[in-house]
């Protein structure tokens, strides 16, 4: 279910409400796949019935450009076993992106190691402790997205530098002033993981392993 437009393409934005409506069910069998999605300010996602996250990575609600999303006091978002009787694998049930808003007066119920009742980037939980959320098997209540940027040219943790002259197409990584070789890192998100190539362009970041990290800007 979609509510909202992001105006890609020349097309303008929009708003839209939708709601699964009290009875209802909505089961998200597919990898990486959403329940509920809506964007932009003005957007209201509902919703009154049940959310099952029934697949790895598949995430209940997704909420992104100021969108706001109710999970009303009859609402359930929880995980349920996949086809093969085991438990999904890095399921989300509220995602937040962008100043969005959960409110949840209802239960938000996680059962998946790696996942999260909310994964929360740069939304606004100040609404979201009405109702109630259960994790277990390895899940976070919220888990918060956090970059951690170094500088060009300055330390980093213990001692972590990292070079980047202009016209330079390959940054220098100093770890206690001993260069070190540079490897491609897996980057993991709410919707999966992927391969970072290296120097592929947009952000360095060095993490508190004292690994070098590229992200997509």
């Amino acid at each position: 279910m979609v509510a909202g437009y992001n105006g890609q393409n020349g097309g303008s934005p929009f708003t839209g409400n939708i709601e699964n409506k009290l009875g209802g069910t909505i089961t998200v069998k597919g990898k990486k796949s959403i329940g509920m999605y809506g964007t932009q300010a003005g957007t209201t996602v509902t919703n009154s019935g049940t959310i099952n996250l029934a697949e790895d990575n598949a995430i209940g609600m997704y909420l992104d450009n100021g969108a706001t999303g109710i999970n009303q006091a009859s609402g359930v978002i929880q995980t349920v076993a996949k086809s093969d009787g085991s438990m999904p694998i890095g399921a989300i049930g509220v995602v937040l992106k962008n100043g969005s808003v959960i409110k949840n007066y209802g239960q938000i119920i996680i059962n998946s190691a790696g996942g999260s009742a909310i994964y929360n980037d740069k939304g606004d939980l100040t609404n979201s402790t009405t109702g109630t959320t259960t994790v277990s098997g390895g899940a976070k209540a919220v888990d918060e997205y956090v970059a951690l940027p170094t500088s060009v040219g300055s330390s980093g943790p213990s001692g972590t530098q990292l070079e980047a002259p202009a016209g330079v197409s390959a940054p220098t990584v100093l770890i206690g002033g001993i260069v070190q070789p540079i490897t491609a890192t897996n980057i993991t998100t709410p919707q999966g993981t992927t391969d970072m190539l290296y120097m592929n362009g947009v952000g360095i970041y060095i993490d508190t392993l004292e690994q070098l990290i590229q992200l997509l800007a």
